[in-house]
């Protein structure tokens, strides 16, 4: 079946032109959906809604779309769109974003044509936590800027095979064990360049408050820590593009929101280079530099913990640390991850109480 498709006004030229998806004939110079023309003998030709533009493109069939496909063009996101329009946050209600104001979906807009990630296809998500709305991406949408970002930089981007770890530490290429991995890990390759992800199980699975599991924690729990280790490799590898995003299950999630939507061309490349420890990258065990510091004291400040010796108390334990002399830059890194997923000193304190069991 297919439908007619509708159109909007372009924001540049004023044009009707509408949403066009990937595979449509676009104007090479203006970037627009090149529209049907005229019949020729060689075919159906399209060209461009621009004042003046001569670009056409000659299809030898009329170009048809299925009414899915136009569908999905109208809800596209469009060049120089600065607030949702009607049809989109019709959408965006049935995905269940109700009850947020304006100024949090005008946040959500700019998330979204920052990452390049589409809301409807459930790359990118806002979701409330505590009364408070939180954009939260699958981790589809981190592998999807990832390779974007390599094929911008001119590098191959690669995974080394996850390895999920019990409390002995003993390796698994598969965890087929009963019960729950203690941590697990994977590595994304820049080249040759290597970035280990790692991510204990008790740091991130979610429990109730009789300390149970909660969701698919407690039934594909080897599933969701290995793609918290995937998401901490990704952003070590690419922290320019992926700073500040994060998974749901890395919250703390009771339910699985990070689910693969749509297979894509360019799948992960395995890599057979030599895994790194689990210990992390060189330089984890070094002492802490002043921006190390900086950026724990951010978070501090975020928390509206001022009292010094306190904020040492609650690092010594996401440490697991005796002493503040004992922390190291690896242990900044961890602490600063951690605080960016709590709101305030409760979540604090039950994330520490965690850390201790």
């Amino acid at each position: 079946m297919t439908a007619v498709i509708s159109a909007s006004t372009c924001p540049a030229c004023g044009g009707e032109h509408g949403n066009a998806p990937a595979w449509w004939p676009v104007c090479p110079e203006h970037g627009h959906w090149l529209h049907e023309r005229r019949t020729a003998a060689d075919g159906i030709v399209y060209g461009c809604c621009a004042p003046g533009c001569k670009n056409t493109h000659t299809q030898r069939e009329r170009i048809t779309m299925t009414t899915d496909q136009a569908a999905g063009a109208a809800l596209a996101l469009r060049d120089g769109q600065n607030y949702w329009d009607e049809r989109q946050l019709a959408a965006l209600k049935q995905l269940g974003i109700q009850n947020v104001t304006k100024p949090d979906l005008q946040v959500f807009l700019h998330y979204c044509q920052r990452t390049g990630l589409d809301p409807f296809s459930k790359q990118i998500y806002m979701i409330t936590r505590g009364g408070k709305p939180t954009i939260q991406v699958g981790i589809d949408g981190l592998r999807v800027i990832a390779q974007r970002a390599a094929r911008r930089d001119g590098v191959r981007l690669s995974y080394g095979k996850p390895i999920w770890y019990d409390d002995d530490g003993n390796e698994y290429p598969v965890w087929v064990r009963p019960g729950q991995p203690a941590a697990a890990a994977i590595s994304v390759y820049r080249d040759r360049d290597v970035f280990p992800g790692i991510a204990r199980f008790a740091s991130f699975a979610a429990r109730d408050k009789e300390g149970r599991l909660m969701g698919l924690w407690g039934t594909m729990g080897d599933h969701l820590i290995a793609k918290c280790a995937e998401a901490q490799a990704l952003r070590r590898a690419f922290p320019h593009d992926l700073e500040g995003l994060h998974i749901s299950d890395e919250g703390g999630m009771p339910r699985e929101a990070v689910t693969a939507h749509r297979a894509y061309a360019e799948q992960p490349v395995y890599s057979d280079a030599p895994q790194p420890a689990i210990q992390g990258p060189p330089g984890d065990d070094a002492e802490p530099t002043a921006a190390d510091w900086k950026r724990l004291d951010a978070q501090w400040k975020r928390l509206g913990l001022q009292d010094a010796a306190e904020r040492d108390i609650y690092l010594c334990k996401l440490a697991r640390k005796d002493h503040k002399d004992q922390i190291t830059t690896g242990d900044i890194g961890y602490a600063v991850d951690a605080l960016k997923d709590c709101e305030d000193i409760g979540a604090l304190n039950d994330l520490c109480a965690v850390e201790a069991s």
